[in-house]
């Protein structure tokens, strides 16, 4: 195990434990001496930024100051030592990147220090990985490249990206550009996300902004990569074309706009199938004023279609017809055709949203998940609808876990993140779960605090995840996005300060 996975493992195991952890129980769970294990907490706390991180009591042991803990957590672990299936996704974007173009194998792997075998192996496992996105392997004369429609290349690539654990922060690019993205194309891809913001007067919350940034990223390497030998395979039927003639609509004219300056960017022609690409995600996208914190459909204004209504009501009857849950319909049925009216666009547009807490959505609320499942699967076959992702699945049972009616609430409280929805939307449902004394007022991006705080002047508390640049005047506690038990003993503290009026 190397220096940089031990320390990271070490402050795992100290912000999951409610009590000291000795040098003995390090030594037993990391099987390293306790010689290694002073070393790595005296390194650990001369790198940190905040001040120590780990400090130790005699006689009890080592216990993390989970304070400094949040504003400086572990980063991941880099590529130095990459497992076998982070060295197979390495090579499979790298061909997906140059595809049609061959790749020698051996110039693929040189930096790997791997045997024929295992490359062998490799090969094989990634033939296999492809078959899902309706892509071919082919290796020929110690070449290998990767065949198939563009459509199918971008949505592997896309996935690869995105896997867990590695998942892109957009706000994160802007302030700290790590070696694995061009620095380049990243200022100029944020800068034409800008761009549609500005136009728009929106924010596009997570993880739509991750999406829109992953699609560009991807366009401008294909472009490089391949030699721009990009196939326009998208089917532009007449109804749409004749659609966005008729509307003069708003999002595709702002597509061209983006697609041109990727092409003066990268000085080539693009295919005109590129701007309906972009056209696709943005119309698939949720997108947040910065004026209210409710999410609205910017193409159709508030008004709802009929069919968004009608599928809206499908998962509010399903759902209460198995669970027989006590929920206002009437604010479930607000907040959850607001998902629905963009997801009815990615699944005729074919595209997929990634969500980064699926696991933990399953896991917190089993039931809740499984039905709307079930539920999704009905829906499919009603509407004649393509599968409806887990993905998607798990965004939608948080609008139903957070939708129960609790005991009445009395600290007002607001809760933010770095981009609004996702990680912040399952706070708020774990939060609601195990504090009702709280109630939430509103979850929002952080860079929204100001506004909020302008509209919302009875707002009493603050839960963030992120460092809060802002002066406020109210009490904030920041806490971890998982919410572990520390940072549950601490809220229960404040909320108990709250009680007796200090």
């Amino acid at each position: 195990m190397d220096s940089k996975k031990r320390k990271e493992l070490m402050l795992l195991y100290l912000a999951n434990s409610d009590d000291y952890i000795t040098a003995q129980e390090f030594s037993e769970k990391l099987n390293i001496s306790k010689k290694t294990i002073y070393r790595s907490i005296k390194e650990i706390n001369e790198e940190s930024k905040t001040g120590n991180l780990i400090y130790s009591k005699k006689g009890s042991g080592y216990k993390l100051d989970y304070e400094n803990y949040l504003k400086d957590p572990p980063k991941k672990i880099g590529n130095s030592g990459l497992s076998p299936t982070e060295r197979r996704n390495s090579i499979t974007e790298a061909l997906l990147l140059h595809s049609p173009n061959e790749k020698k194998v051996y110039k693929l792997y040189e930096k790997y220090y791997v045997s024929e075998s295992v490359i062998s192996s490799d090969i094989r496992k990634i033939s296999d990985l492809l078959k899902k996105y309706n892509l071919t392997l082919i290796k020929r004369n110690y070449r290998i490249k990767i065949i198939g429609e563009e459509t199918d290349i971008r949505r592997a690539i896309n996935d690869l990206i995105q896997t867990e654990g590695t998942i892109i922060n957009v706000d994160k690019l802007k302030e700290d550009q790590t070696q694995e993205y061009n620095k380049y194309d990243v200022d100029y891809i944020l800068r034409q996300i800008n761009y549609i913001e500005s136009k728009l007067k929106i924010k596009f919350p997570h993880p739509y902004d991750i999406n829109i940034f992953s699609h560009l990223y991807i366009l401008i390497n294909r472009v490089r990569k391949s030699g721009n030998k990009l196939s326009a395979d998208v089917n532009i039927s007449d109804d749409n074309k004749t659609f966005e003639t008729k509307l003069e609509n708003k999002l595709y004219k702002i597509s061209e706009h983006v697609l041109n300056n990727i092409e003066r960017y990268l000085d080539t022609k693009l295919p005109l199938s590129e701007t309906y690409y972009l056209y696709q995600y943005l119309v698939s996208s949720r997108m947040q004023t910065s004026s209210e914190t409710t999410n609205y459909d910017v193409i159709n204004s508030n008004k709802l279609s009929s069919e968004v209504e009608e599928v809206t009501d499908f998962y509010i009857e399903e759902m209460n017809h198995r669970l027989q849950l006590n929920f206002n319909k009437e604010n479930l049925f607000r907040d959850l055709s607001k998902h629905i009216q963009p997801m009815l666009n990615r699944l005729k547009n074919g595209l997929e949203i990634k969500n980064s807490l699926l696991k933990q959505i399953k896991l917190e609320y089993e039931q809740i998940y499984k039905n709307i499942q079930e539920v999704s699967k009905l829906l499919s076959k009603k509407f004649d609808y393509g599968t409806i992702s887990n993905d998607e699945n798990g965004f939608l049972t948080l609008y139903f876990a957070q939708a129960f009616e609790g005991t009445e609430n009395k600290i007002n409280t607001l809760i933010l993140c770095t981009s609004g929805i996702g990680t912040s939307e399952l706070l708020r449902v774990k939060i609601s779960k195990r504090f009702p004394e709280l109630q939430i007022i509103d979850v929002t991006a952080s860079y929204n605090v100001k506004e909020i705080l302008e509209k919302h002047p009875e707002i009493d508390f603050i839960i963030t995840t992120v460092n809060l640049m802002t002066t406020v005047n109210i009490p904030v506690l920041m806490v971890s996005a998982i919410f572990n038990n520390e940072d549950q003993k601490r809220l229960q503290d404040i909320i108990e300060d709250f009680q007796n009026g200090r």
